[in-house]
């Protein structure tokens, strides 16, 4: 089940990667999982679920 969250990001990091994600059709929420993923799994050693 997916679920809404908030964070605080810096305005211009966000509007280049929404630029970004419009520009190469890609999901911003699934993108950004991702990145949580592999940091888990890099810097930890965590296997998500």
């Amino acid at each position: 089940m997916k679920n809404r969250y908030n964070f605080t990001i810096e305005k211009s990091i966000f509007e280049d990667f929404r630029k970004h994600c419009k520009e190469h059709c890609i999901n911003m929420s699934a993108k950004v999982e991702q990145f949580i993923k592999k940091e888990l799994e890099g810097k930890h050693g965590i296997k998500p679920r």
